[in-house]
């Protein structure tokens, strides 16, 4: 083989090293937050069984939290500031285009803006790349039957707002 050859596998593996290493540094060394969620079992013949994760931060009420965000943001990075209020899981406190100055006890995720209701709810939808929770061969089915409990996601999270997720928690 020759050197440019060897280079650009060198290079190659390089890439997956990075990708696959920067979610390991999230998951190691993330603040751990709590997201309230109900599963969804699903099954993908390519990818075998997961878990389909409703949180409840990813429809958030326009009209209570505060905001800066448009439909104009509509597909755009955005950050919804979480706190842990008076339940366990941490709750969206603010939906801003870029990461404000966080107040003690606060954690920023990042998402992506699905859209803006400008009308009625004034609901803020965002999709935040956490949403399915791949679980062993036949035990999605396990999950989907421990619905009637109240279930959380344990994510860990950067100092830059991204996730990942850690275990799935009833209480």
């Amino acid at each position: 083989m020759n050197k440019r050859l060897l280079l650009i596998i060198a290079l190659q593996i390089a890439l997956l090293l990075a990708i696959v290493g920067k979610y390991q540094y999230v998951a190691l060394t993330g603040q751990s937050v709590l997201l309230k969620t109900a599963p969804v079992d699903p099954v993908d013949p390519f990818y075998g069984d997961y878990v389909v994760l409703n949180y409840e931060i990813a429809r958030i009420d326009g009209t209570s939290v505060p905001h800066d965000v448009t439909q104009e943001d509509q597909d755009h990075q955005v950050y919804v500031i979480l706190q842990q209020k008076t339940n366990p899981w941490h709750e969206a406190v603010g939906v801003y285009r870029s990461l404000p100055k966080l107040a003690q006890g606060q954690i920023a995720l990042k998402g992506t803006l699905r859209y803006v209701d400008s009308e009625g709810t004034r609901e803020i939808s965002i999709g935040y790349g956490i949403e399915r929770y791949y679980v062993p061969e036949n035990t999605g089915h396990e999950i989907e039957d421990r619905r009637d409990q109240l279930t959380m996601v344990e994510v860990k999270v950067s100092g830059s707002g991204d996730a990942v997720i850690a275990r799935l928690v009833y209480k």
